[in-house]
């Protein structure tokens, strides 16, 4: 069977496919800054078995990702060589320029295929329910689940 035609079921796909631990690791700084820059995650480290599965999900379900994370890790150890960027890290989540679509540049999809994709698993696991407060978020998705009044406005109110 040709190798183009072999499906991957598995986080490390094809020997020559594996993510290696350096490639992890890197990937993990950048959720990690993640984290600390929206300050709504207790720990991440306390995500990291999780964000673990996220990236093999990612790459079971699209093993192009092996090739966006190896370009990701790429384009912030460029970044963090530029003098007149003193922040890799802080320019990848705020340039403006990095979230034009559709990407058309290394810096455009590591911003749209992985560091967007980052903050969007830290929200999904936790982080909106503290950026809101709980104020208006119950922790369900489909509404209060308890007894007594809803902790948030309803339609009546």
């Amino acid at each position: 069977m040709p190798k183009y035609d072999l499906q991957s079921n598995h986080f490390a796909g094809l020997e020559e496919d594996r993510l290696d631990a350096a490639t992890i690791d890197a990937l993990w700084q950048l959720f990690v800054r993640i984290c600390e820059r929206w300050q709504n995650v207790p720990s991440a480290a306390a995500l990291r078995t999780r964000w673990l599965g996220f990236l093999s999900n990612r790459i079971e379900i699209d093993p192009l990702y092996v090739t966006h994370y190896r370009n990701a890790v790429a384009v912030i150890e460029e970044l963090k060589r530029q003098p007149a960027i003193p922040a890799a890290y802080e320019f990848l989540l705020t340039d403006a320029e990095a979230n034009n679509a559709p990407p058309q540049t290394p810096l455009q999809r590591t911003r749209q295929s992985v560091a967007n994709e980052f903050i969007a698993f830290q929200l999904s696991v936790g982080g909106f329910k503290e950026f809101t407060g709980a104020l208006n978020y119950p922790g369900y998705i489909a509404g209060w689940n308890g007894d007594g009044p809803a902790p948030y406005r309803t339609y009546e109110d």
